[in-house]
């Protein structure tokens, strides 16, 4: 009797812990754990190799009457932390960043540091490409919950947005 007795709770235990071990599983916290990581990487201006994001683009002031009219991208590294992120492009012409208007002002190394923090802080850039004005990444990506799997580059958000059809 007191072997069946010790059986049954030890079944019973097993049995609890089996469904705590359902809702806590430690492959919950690794995966957590790596999203978290992606984000951290992000605010500290880094790209996913650990290496500064604002090494993977090069930036040069556009002036207009002496004054800056933006920022252009004049080099972009292929799959880098500002075209995964952002989507930016070759000749991009960068004219504000987060809440900041880059034109009329004469602070170019400021511009450049506001397209860095904007990186880190995920907010939009507005950008001039082909004359058409456009707010990089789009909106579903600055409130995307950064988990990989669910989320696909500014760049493929940005080329599903594409009407089929129209042409530009």
């Amino acid at each position: 009797m007191k072997m069946g007795f010790g059986l049954v709770s030890l079944l019973v235990v097993v049995g609890i812990i089996a469904y705590w071990m359902s809702f806590n599983h430690p492959a919950d916290t690794v995966r957590q754990g790596e999203a978290v990581k992606k984000e951290v990487r992000q605010l500290a201006g880094k790209d996913e190799e650990g290496g500064r994001a604002m090494d993977t683009i090069t930036l040069e002031e556009h002036l207009k009457n002496g004054k800056i009219d933006g920022i252009l991208v004049q080099d972009i590294i292929a799959n880098g932390a500002m075209e995964n992120f952002f989507g930016l492009q070759l000749d991009d012409l960068i004219i504000a960043a987060g809440q900041m208007e880059f034109r009329g002002t004469t602070d170019g190394d400021m511009a450049i540091a506001l397209i860095h923090e904007a990186y880190m802080k995920r907010q939009p850039l507005v950008v001039i490409r082909n004359g058409e004005k456009i707010t990089l990444p789009d909106a579903s990506v600055l409130e995307d919950s950064g988990n990989p799997e669910e989320s696909a580059s500014p760049l493929q958000r940005q080329l599903d947005a594409i009407k089929p059809g129209v042409a530009q």
